[in-house]
């Protein structure tokens, strides 16, 4: 308690709060969310509090770090899971209520990390940094009207044997995330995994929005077929195209197994290691310990039916 007993003697810095609310990620997670390490944080911070409104000045290591939870959450979404925006965009408004209070911020605060993971300096700092994240803002909002616009359109060639396979019957997934996941779900009839490479994308009358051409590889190295995708869909579509199978319904019913003793050794030891922080912090970081406090941890282990990571969450009961 002595950190505390510190801070009620001395007032924080802008420094201190940031330094507190950084070290709050865990260290092998920091890489991935802030490559550009404490420099980022900060331009995170400052750019973020000026989207949500919040006053540094009365804002406490908390907030700080509430502050950077959302910056983190849409990176997760965005390189993990691979969530669509508009999933994102909800997401932000569920998870922190109290700083993004309407749709309209979360679209901005989708837009500047998108825009900060690209150029980790890019800070809110002149007119024309906000007119940059406007263009993006606007591009998010533009791809929503689109995807209204194609309603109908997802749903019209989906039993055409040539649907997928040319361009003006295309494959609708939501955003290039979307289609990342549809192509990296495909498989061969035969259930052989691909490898997938965009060759150009294509404007074709009658249909809204680009069209986006990929073409697949065998695992031998020799090419199998091209696909043409519009990532102006409202959903990804759960239809393949003939010649392929989704591997989520090729495997359906399936479910991840630990397997072998020892892989059920690895996972338990991840997950000791993983849950020590929380079990005994240390005292410099018992202020982190009172601001993160999770319920549940992931357990990473290979699948012993299909050979792929996996993970599973496990509640501590914090």
């Amino acid at each position: 308690m002595k950190l505390f007993s510190f801070f009620k003697k001395k007032k924080p810095s802008h420094s201190d709060k940031l330094r507190l609310a950084y070290r709050c990620f865990k260290p092998e997670m920091v890489e991935m969310i802030f490559p550009g390490g404490l420099h980022q944080a900060e331009k995170v911070i400052f750019s973020l509090s000026k989207l949500y409104k919040i006053d540094l000045k009365i804002s406490d290591a908390k907030k700080y770090y509430e502050i950077l939870s959302t910056y983190s959450d849409v990176v997760i979404r965005r390189i993990v899971t691979q969530s669509s925006d508009d999933h994102i965009i909800t997401s932000l408004q569920i998870k922190h209520p109290d700083i993004i209070k309407d749709k309209k911020t979360a679209k901005k605060a989708l837009a500047y990390v998108t825009i900060n993971m690209k150029n980790n300096d890019f800070a809110l700092t002149s007119k024309d940094d906000m007119s940059v994240l406007s263009f993006f803002t606007n591009a998010i909002t533009s791809m929503e009207e689109i995807a209204k616009k194609n309603i109908i359109a997802e749903t019209e060639n989906l039993d055409d044997p040539e649907y997928g396979l040319v361009a003006n019957k295309p494959i609708y997934t939501q955003g290039v995330s979307g289609s990342n996941k549809y192509l990296k779900s495909l498989r061969t009839a035969s259930g052989e995994m691909l490898t997938w490479n965009r060759r150009a994308s294509i404007s074709i009358e009658g249909i809204n929005g680009l069209i986006d051409i990929y073409d697949s590889t065998l695992y031998s190295k020799k090419p199998y077929k091209t696909l043409y995708l519009n990532i102006y869909g409202n959903s990804n579509s759960t239809k393949a195209p003939k010649g392929f199978v989704q591997y989520n319904n090729f495997e359906k019913g399936k479910k991840h197994s630990l397997g072998s003793r020892s892989e059920i050794d690895a996972a338990l030891k991840h997950l000791a290691e993983s849950s020590k922080d929380y079990q005994d912090p240390p005292k410099e970081s018992a202020m982190c310990y009172s601001i993160r406090t999770p319920s549940e941890v992931n357990i990473s282990f290979v699948c012993s039916k299909c050979g792929e990571n996996a993970s599973m969450k496990v509640f501590l009961g914090l």
